[in-house]
């Protein structure tokens, strides 16, 4: 019995943890500049929220149609705001490009619970 159990709890962190890498964004936003300003509407005469600091990755939602889509706009904090969309980046991170077999998964289940006992 306590084999089984841990059979199944090693096959299911396996599989969570390998949906969640794809979960994984593919970049990140980031400000491309020192003292990048986030605004609460589309326009540089609106109120300023903060300002970011180069490379202070953001939470990106999408860009602004809002003033010829030159806006896009952030969640920073759970608050939205608004950043000129030229004064944003993308780092892509690197991604697993390979498929695991589940032939592969399986045997390594198996070998990891030899070394259990």
């Amino acid at each position: 019995m306590k084999t089984t159990m841990l059979n199944f709890l090693l096959l299911l962190t396996i599989v969570f943890s390998s949906h969640a890498q794809k979960e994984k964004p593919l970049s990140i936003t980031k400000s491309k500049f020192s003292d990048v300003k986030v605004y609460a509407q589309p326009s540089t005469s609106s109120p300023l929220i903060m300002s970011l600091e180069k490379d202070e990755p953001v939470d990106f939602h999408r860009k602004s149609i809002a003033n010829g889509g030159h806006w896009s706009i952030v969640n920073l904090a759970g608050r939205p705001g608004y950043v000129l969309t030229n004064e944003l980046y993308n780092e892509v991170q690197p991604q697993f490009s390979g498929k695991v077999k589940k032939s592969k998964l399986k045997s390594e289940v198996v070998a990891n619970l030899k070394n259990l006992d």
